[in-house]
């Protein structure tokens, strides 16, 4: 019984580890791939369809030129798409100051401020200061019943049968 147990936990720690040292190495190849340039990828692009298509030596000298100017696109388009993405980002940032000034006029003080917390708990990047949270009931900061704009008790939210209306 015991050598059963023991060959099953040297095989699951012997995955284990297989599988970080994987990861490990696709995070070094990924970093690797940052760091090269588009010469590089049009050189490896050609090397690689060299090998499977056998390309002749007066194929390689037309293709590459190919590969060189797709390198190129596909960088400028990643370029781009971050670009995009940052804007994006900034323009919900001001969207949110926008929400957050707007609601600020329209409601009480305590109003705004439980505003503020069943959101700092909704939006999952501050743990809520509500008592369920200071109490450690939540977990990761954040209710298992959101606060639905009610204080952040952590207590669930009495539903209302629809027929018993």
């Amino acid at each position: 019984m015991k050598a059963k147990f023991l060959i099953v936990a040297m095989t699951v720690l012997t995955l284990a580890t297989g599988t970080v040292w994987a990861q490990k190495g696709h995070r070094e190849r990924s970093m690797e791939q940052k760091e090269i340039s588009t010469e590089q990828v049009a050189r490896r692009m050609t090397d690689r369809m060299k090998e499977n298509l056998s390309l002749t030596d007066e194929q390689v000298k037309q293709v590459y030129p190919i590969c060189l100017e797709q390198a190129q696109a596909m960088k400028e388009h990643r370029a781009e798409r971050r670009e995009m993405a940052e804007k994006s980002r900034e323009a919900m940032a001001a969207q949110r100051e926008q929400m957050v000034g707007k609601m600020k006029a329209v409601l009480t003080p305590e109003q705004y401020a439980q505003w503020i917390e069943c959101r700092q708990c909704l939006d999952r990047k501050a743990d809520c200061k509500g008592p369920a949270c200071m109490q450690r009931k939540a977990k990761n900061g954040h209710h298992a019943t959101p606060c639905k704009g009610g204080p952040c008790t952590g207590k669930p939210v009495k539903k209302v049968d629809e027929k018993s209306k």
